[in-house]
């Protein structure tokens, strides 16, 4: 499950930044570099991530309360799918047995918001967060079963109906693509034949098992010359 992963990844991380806040440096102060961050507001930013108690938690679903904050959260902005297998287009298809297996290629859009208390603390909590995109991308492929991913991000404005205007919102959109596998829930138990050639469109497919593919006409003799 590819939300599990992300969740993972930037809670993982996280915590590495509580147990090592010195790796903060090579966010904002790369190579020594300051890039305006002064050595004064770095040592800020590392008392705060390094306290357990004060630094950003990660969260599934939008922050419900001002006591959540700061946090991240994760949500699930989009699914769709772009490609079905052919296992969506016949009755039996790559098992026996009555067995049947679907599939689809899926693009699903995760939105990871930064809630904060001030503006600063939003900006550097996002950075952070950019940091572990970036650097877990392939980590989350790998362990996430991704094809592709992408990401950008953005600024929000909070709205005073949902959220309270003391809040300050910036987001990174995760856009992944997933080749998804689900196997008939009446026959978890039964053995794929993987040695059986697949059938590469519906009308090629002996589905009552009789020799002739179900999909063709045959032709019958009525004794009549053509």
């Amino acid at each position: 499950m590819f939300e599990r992963v992300l969740y993972d990844v930037v809670s993982d991380r996280l915590a590495l930044y509580t147990a090592t806040p010195t790796l903060l440096n090579e966010i904002f102060q790369p190579d020594g570099r300051t890039f305006r961050i002064a050595d004064e507001e770095m040592a800020k930013i590392r008392a705060l991530f390094a306290d357990p108690q004060k630094s950003p938690k990660v969260r599934h679903g939008y922050a419900r309360s001002l006591a959540d904050l700061p946090c991240y959260t994760i949500v699930l902005s989009n699914e769709s799918v772009l490609e079905h297998f052919l296992a969506d287009e016949v009755t039996d298809d790559i098992t026996t047995n009555d067995t049947t297996i679907y599939g689809a290629v899926e693009e699903r859009t995760y939105t990871i918001l930064v809630y904060a208390d001030s503006p600063d603390l939003c900006y550097i909590m996002y950075k952070v967060l950019k940091a572990i995109i970036i650097g877990g991308i392939r980590q989350m492929m790998a362990d996430g079963n991704a094809l592709e991913t992408t990401y950008s991000g953005m600024e929000i404005e909070a709205s005073p109906q949902y959220i309270p205007e003391t809040v300050y919102l910036r987001a990174i959109n995760l856009v992944v693509k997933i080749e998804e596998y689900y196997e008939d829930p009446t026959s978890l138990n039964k053995v794929p034949d993987l040695t059986r050639p697949l059938q590469v469109h519906r009308d090629d497919v002996d589905l009552d098992g009789d020799g002739v593919a179900d999909g063709r006409v045959e032709p019958v003799d009525d004794g009549i010359p053509a």
